[in-house]
């Protein structure tokens, strides 16, 4: 599993906190949880070495970061991706069918939830999840 966390300068940098939290609540020996943080290219995220990404937003990278994990890993991960949807332009997505059975959009606020339902078929609002 891919936990994505959109880091453009747009996101509340908190958010970091929850996306390790969550990596570390699920079962290591059934799963692997990948952190990465993302805006105009990806890097993934170590407790020891972090490097976060800020800037813009560019989905694509994310996508294309993925698919590149999955082969290179020979495997089909589901992907965890906490953003605020600020992001228009993602044209590399070309398999609708994986976006819709592997990808889960979670918004940081209502309004990027709402924004992203349009677009995504599974969308979740960062609510739901965190106190």
């Amino acid at each position: 599993m891919i936990i994505a966390l959109d880091l453009s300068g747009s996101i509340p940098k908190e958010l970091i906190n929850h996306m390790v939290a969550l990596a570390d609540t699920l079962p290591q020996d059934i799963m692997t949880a990948v952190p990465v943080t993302w805006s105009d290219s990806v890097h993934e995220y170590y407790i020891d070495y972090q490097v976060v990404e800020t800037g813009g937003t560019d989905f694509n990278n994310l996508v294309r970061w993925v698919q590149n994990y999955s082969k290179e890993n020979k495997v089909d991960p589901y992907v965890i991706c906490i953003t605020d949807g600020g992001f228009s332009n993602y044209s590399v997505i070309n398999n609708k069918q994986w976006m819709d059975s592997r990808w889960h959009m979670v918004g940081i606020d209502n309004r990027s939830s709402f924004q992203m339902e349009t677009r995504f078929k599974n969308v979740y609002n960062i609510g739901n999840f965190i106190s």
